[in-house]
């Protein structure tokens, strides 16, 4: 799967950065469904539960073009290492 689109749960900080909690690539451009999931996910998943205190100051956005590169590049990273291995 290549990642060419992606919904980030970050907040704006003061300064305009953003502070990004979580990622997530798709192949495709996520639907509202998708965005629906994810909150889902991150509501009933125990993995999660750190972020489940800031909920309330976070929003789930389509990820800015760069950290879509940014992890798509990882990606691809990691999947050439298992590959050579």
């Amino acid at each position: 799967m290549r990642i060419n689109y992606g919904l980030i749960l970050a907040k704006r900080l003061p300064e305009g950065n953003l502070d990004i909690r979580h990622f997530v690539g798709f192949e495709n451009r996520p639907s509202q469904k998708d965005r629906e999931s994810l909150l889902e996910e991150l509501r009933s998943d125990p993995e999660f539960s750190d972020i489940l205190q800031e909920l309330d100051n976070l929003r789930i956005m389509d990820a800015p073009l760069e950290v879509v590169r940014y992890y798509s590049d990882m990606a691809k990273r990691f999947k050439d290492k298992l590959e050579a291995d």
